[in-house]
């Protein structure tokens, strides 16, 4: 299946500076194999969207999901 997966923040450069791509993946993929697939490792992530809504990295994917992936905020 493809899914739009949107990085935000320097995740970005794990898409070569892109934001947004589309990624092609099993049917029964889950969060976890989505930052795998992309080489992104899961301590970068403090928070993964699907469809606007928080999930687990156990979450099952669907056709019509999109993805988006938060990193860790720091700052004062």
């Amino acid at each position: 299946m493809k899914i739009k997966v949107t990085l935000k923040g320097p995740l970005s450069k794990y898409f070569d500076g892109v934001k947004e791509k589309q990624i092609i993946l099993p049917s029964d993929a889950t969060v976890k194999e989505v930052l795998e697939s992309i080489n992104l490792p899961k301590e970068y992530v403090s928070i993964v969207a699907i469809n606007g809504s928080k999930v687990p990295l156990d979450y099952r994917l669907k056709v019509t999901d999109e993805i988006t992936i938060y990193p860790p905020v720091s700052g004062g």
